[in-house]
């Protein structure tokens, strides 16, 4: 909101926590607002995100053709809408296929990934898999495993969500969902500039992007 006191001619915001009171206000604002990442509802804006909830489907579901059932979810920030996609991919995921879902709290840190995997590991039932909210937080579930005596993927496999640079370089490299960061930037700020201009450019657009499952060496069949 301080950037309109600075009469900027248009805002791309990128809020995974705002809710739609917030967006609100901004969208009365005269400045044109794009919405990245942001999951406010019964907004009338432009919002272009990534397919969270198909990503967590789709690596869970890996999972499940591998012949995992005991798959634990390491849930992100609870108020940040991104988290909440991935959990939703997760939970349809897991129901479809008839197993029970298992969430743990966690975040996007790796301090928050480990203490969630010695949480779980450490149960009466621990997970065969985790599906760790991101990367980062991923990792941390990683060094935990190792830190805890445990193999992955052999004992425990671990799958992460981004694809950050380090994915595909720790040991063992993760298996992670990518997302088109540069292209959902670059179309939000094509349609923002296109709003600034006055374009007859029509209704805002709701834009979710697919997303690409990256298998590498973090997961492997139920032995």
């Amino acid at each position: 909101v301080r950037a309109l006191d600075k009469r900027v001619a248009g805002l791309v915001v990128m809020a995974p926590e705002l809710d739609s009171a917030a967006a609100a206000s901004l969208l009365r604002a005269s400045a044109p607002t794009v919405f990245l990442n942001t999951f406010a509802e019964g907004i009338e804006a432009d919002m272009f995100n990534f397919d969270n909830a198909g990503g967590t489907r789709a690596l869970t579901g890996h999972l499940i053709r591998h012949g995992h059932r005991r798959i634990a979810f390491a849930a992100g920030p609870p108020l940040a809408g991104d988290s909440q996609e991935r959990a939703r991919g997760y939970r349809e995921a897991m129901d479809s296929a008839g197993l029970q879902p298992r969430q743990a709290d966690a975040g996007y840190t790796r301090q928050a990934g480990a203490a969630a995997a010695r949480a779980l590991i450490r149960s009466t039932t621990p997970p065969t898999a985790i599906v760790a909210a991101n990367d980062e937080c991923a990792l941390g579930a990683i060094l935990a495993l190792r830190e805890d005596g445990r193999s992955v993927p052999h004992d425990v496999s671990v799958v992460g969500f981004d694809d950050i640079p380090a994915a595909a370089h720790t040991t063992p490299s993760l298996t992670t969902v990518r997302v088109p960061i540069r292209d959902l930037g670059e179309q939000a700020v094509r349609q923002l500039a296109a709003r600034i201009e006055g374009e007859d450019i029509g209704p805002p657009r709701h834009v979710v992007m697919p997303v690409e499952v990256v298998i590498r060496e973090s997961t492997a069949p139920l032995p």
